[in-house]
């Protein structure tokens, strides 16, 4: 054994002394060292070395496994072509048909993945869940279910907790059916290319079988699309037919309802006999209405006559005798005894005694009278009969003569105007009830043209739907690939020793700084003092 000394002099001793003064005083300093920090890498990998070989060969291993256990994904393409949506003569001559309607591509991916053209392809094939592409979980949950633990957790599992028995169970034939329909869907996808009506049909499989089963696929779902829009126009035929035989015949019944409506109703050509009764009725109304006025003003006039016949008297004064008023005469010869009486009673009795007053007041009261009498009345009259009352009677006469031929006739005219009135009477409800079977008529026969329209239109569009082009077309086919895609085994492998090693830097890192061994640089970080030798064994 043999040891080595290193001596420092006394600069060196300051100069330590000084570093020691500088770390002191940058002791927080945060700035990176990379000679430190490789240093600091070598030495925990000399101290760790196990770790850079253990690691590598652990990764290896297990991407070793993957490649081994993990079935290799086959890819195959189908380049297919959809229509111009801007072909303004397709879509004119197909515009009424219900001949090969279109989808964008994007949206074709629920039509590629449905059951009913996976299904199909599957059973032509025969292929099992090990035969289609797997997702990553679904590949992790197969081979836990396949692998002694996956198989025995089950086991212990049902023991403990059974399954419920019901009607709608599935068997484990369905069950690994829906499974394998599962996955396959999800090894499909339908992409366009960009600036174009072109796209790409992929479909991913763990064999190179997968180009026949993405042929497979593309062509069944061409034949798919004509199938179901064969069966929909075929459907639409036969509905329309139906509708169509249904509509007519209620066409058929609405003209014998209409038939008999004429007859019940006594209409002739249409309505014309009700407007000729119509006209009637106007004539006879204006008739009616002018011997209404006519009669009327026949009674105004013999009221007019009548009382002009009240007013005059059966007789006629023709003679006259005027004389003076014997009543006057009376009254001045009361009103002279009344002012003998006043001028008695003045010698009697004192002024303004009440005998004087009252006589006095008599007096007033028989001078107003004679006021009031006249001077001159008739004394006499000669009578004569009144020809005015006789001109009178006989015009009242010939009126009621007038009016009661006038009422006779206004009671003729009214029996026959009422007639009419009562047969126009039906005549809105005639005139709604034919015009509600003509509209029931008018709406038929346009529902029957429409529908025979409808249906020759189906009808070529069954004939047709074969022939015409259809708005998908495959350009190419997909052909057998002669190597997958994933995994890639040596890339794989040459990225496992990578990422081995550096985790076994990585881990030997930590466990340097969990076990903090001692070396130059960690001495040298102490503030107890400088390191003043290093003796090497």
């Amino acid at each position: 054994m043999s040891f080595k000394i290193d001596t420092s002099s006394s600069e060196q001793a300051s100069s330590s002394t000084v570093s020691q003064e500088k770390a002191s005083k940058f002791d927080h300093d945060e700035r990176f060292d990379l000679k430190i920090a490789l240093r600091f890498l070598w030495y925990a990998s000399l101290h760790h070395w196990q770790l850079l070989v253990i690691s590598p060969l652990v990764c290896l291993l297990l991407v070793t496994i993957y490649i081994k256990v993990w079935p290799p994904t086959f890819v195959a393409e189908v380049v297919m072509m959809a229509e111009s949506a801007e072909d303004s003569e397709r879509a004119s001559f197909y515009s009424h048909w219900n001949t090969f309607r279109k989808n964008d591509i994007g949206t074709e991916i629920s039509l590629v993945a449905s059951n009913q053209i996976v299904a199909p392809v599957i059973d032509e094939f025969g292929l099992t869940y090990e035969q289609v592409h797997h997702p990553v979980m679904s590949h992790l949950v197969y081979l836990w279910g396949e692998s002694w633990v996956g198989n025995n957790y089950r086991k212990v599992k049902y023991f403990f907790f059974p399954k419920k028995q019901s009607p709608y169970s599935l068997t484990e034939e369905e069950i690994e059916r829906a499974k394998t329909i599962k996955d396959f869907k999800a090894g499909i996808s339908l992409e366009p290319l960009p600036d174009s009506l072109v796209g790409l049909m992929i479909i991913k499989g763990p064999s190179p079988q997968v180009a026949d089963v993405a042929n497979a696929v593309a062509d069944r779902f061409i034949e798919f699309r004509r199938e179901r829009f064969e069966k929909e126009a075929g459907s639409a035929a036969s509905s329309l037919r139906v509708e169509t035989n249904l509509v007519l015949e209620k066409l058929v019944s609405k003209e014998e309802e209409i038939r008999e409506y004429h007859l019940n109703n006594d209409l002739l050509i249409g309505l014309e006999k009700d407007k000729v009764e119509v006209s009637q009725y106007l004539v006879a109304k204006f008739a009616l209405e002018d011997s209404e006025a006519l009669y009327l003003g026949l009674v105004e006039k013999r009221k007019s006559l009548l009382r002009a016949f009240n007013k005059e008297p059966e007789e006629r004064v023709v003679g006259r005798q005027i004389g003076r008023n014997p009543q006057l005469v009376t009254l001045e010869t009361q009103l002279n005894g009344l002012k003998t009486s006043l001028m008695n009673a003045r010698l009697r009795y004192r002024e303004g005694s009440s005998e004087i007053r009252d006589i006095e007041t008599q007096i007033r009261l028989m001078t107003l009278r004679l006021k009031e009498e006249a001077e001159e009345m008739e004394v006499s009259r000669a009578m004569a009969a009144n020809g005015t009352r006789e001109d009178i009677k006989n015009m009242l006469n010939d009126i009621d003569a007038e009016i009661s031929s006038q009422k006779t006739m206004y009671e003729k005219r009214k029996v026959f105007f009422d007639e009419l009135e009562e047969r126009l009477k039906s005549l809105p409800q005639k005139m709604l009830g034919l015009s509600a079977l003509e509209r029931s008529r008018s709406a038929l026969q346009k529902k029957h043209l429409i529908l025979n329209e409808r249906l020759a239109m189906a009808e070529t569009s069954l004939k047709t739907i074969r022939s015409a082009p259809g708005a998908f077309q495959i350009v190419d086919y997909a052909s057998a690939p002669d190597k997958p895609v994933a995994p890639k085994s040596k890339l794989f492998l040459l990225g496992s020793i990578l990422v081995g090693i550096s985790v076994g830097f990585a881990l030997a890192v930590i466990l340097d700084l969990v076990i903090q061994p001692i070396t130059i640089d960690r001495l040298n970080a102490r503030k107890a003092g400088p390191v003043l030798a290093v003796i090497r064994v």
